[in-house]
């Protein structure tokens, strides 16, 4: 696998560092993929799995009813409790994060009525990590995407679509990153690239700048004859943003930890050369990128990093209900097997 690094112009065969434990890392596989596409029949129940930032509970979005949209749930594995966040009747929520002092949790509503999704009114909201006081933050036309919190817990940033796509498998296409202050509620563009698919932008700790990823398509298609994935990060202000790096063996979901350190998808390789699917790597500026993962890609559906970086949860493919932790320090693992019926329910209204 070859990474390009802009600064050196140059290719850089990426070291893959030998580690103990099978992790994977995938932030985005269920209904919506690469801010591009929805799949209205839902036919995964779970996915967009998160820990809290103090790692003691994991956040996950459920559709087990294709006649109801789809629900936040969260699993104490302290306790073994799971608590339902149950949307308004016509209202199906996703994309949930928690922020990173852990109070509150921000997703997207979506209308959902006769099975069907209503794209271009889909809404960012936040509610209590408890499940109360449920607040929509916009109001405003456009798919909206991929919410996050900035560190400080002021701001919220997320992908928008600048145009619903009546053919093909996407539900929209020309994303921009966009911005929504706490304090006073104005939901602000804060770039102008009018991307055709792009992954979620995380903010780094100094809460101006952002990392995102782009996906067969290149921002700078002008300079460049072939396609490739690529990770930018732009910083708020900025015109242009900046290519930290690029590959055409693919190149996805690039994620900040409390820490700062970065995590992103690409194509690994066996000692023999052989493909070994898309695992997770840590990025290092020397392009010495340390690989985290090898499990088949087959087998994998959905997981994601703990705030800490210490620890992966992970969802398999035709195993709805059971979530594995790996311990990236000690290679150690612990299998959670979800209840059937939640422990605490929530209507999330009061």
């Amino acid at each position: 696998m070859k990474i390009f690094n802009k600064e050196e112009k140059k290719s850089g065969t990426v070291k893959i560092i030998s580690f103990c434990v099978a992790l994977i890392f995938v932030f985005f596989n269920l209904a919506i993929e690469g801010c591009a596409k929805m799949n209205n029949k839902n036919s995964e129940n779970l996915g967009h799995l998160n820990f809290s930032p103090d790692g003691k509970k994991i956040l996950f979005i459920s559709h087990n009813d294709k006649s109801k949209g789809a629900l936040i749930n969260i699993y104490n594995i302290e306790t073994g409790e799971l608590k339902v966040f149950n949307p308004p009747p016509g209202e199906s929520w996703s994309m949930a994060k928690y922020s990173y002092d852990g109070r509150k949790i921000v997703f997207n509503t979506i209308p959902f009525v006769a099975g069907k999704y209503e794209t271009d009114k889909t809404q960012i909201a936040t509610i209590d990590a408890v499940g109360k006081n449920y607040i929509k933050l916009t109001n405003s036309n456009g798919f909206k995407v991929f919410p996050s919190f900035s560190h400080n817990g002021k701001k919220i940033i997320y992908c928008k679509a600048g145009a619903i796509r009546t053919s093909g498998r996407t539900p929209a296409a020309d994303y921009d990153i966009y911005e929504i202050d706490l304090d006073n509620g104005i939901e602000k563009k804060i770039t102008d690239m009018k991307l055709f698919s792009m992954s979620a932008p995380s903010f780094f700790p100094d809460d101006e700048t952002i990392i995102y990823s782009t996906y067969g398509y290149s921002y700078y298609k002008k300079t460049r004859e072939i396609a490739q994935d690529e990770i930018y990060t732009i910083k708020k202000g900025q015109k242009n943003p900046v290519l930290l790096f690029y590959s055409k063996n693919g190149l996805r979901n690039p994620s900040i930890v409390t820490s700062g350190e970065i995590y992103f998808e690409t194509q690994a390789y066996k000692p023999d050369g052989s493909g070994n699917g898309d695992q997770i790597f840590q990025y290092s500026a020397d392009g010495r990128h340390r690989q985290l993962s090898n499990i088949p890609w087959s087998q994998r559906r959905w997981a994601t990093v703990s705030y800490d970086g210490q620890r992966i949860a992970v969802v398999f493919e035709n195993d709805n209900r059971r979530i594995v932790i790996y311990n990236v320090l000690d290679s150690t693992s612990t299998e959670i097997i979800l209840p059937d019926k939640q422990s605490i329910a929530s209507n999330s209204m009061s």
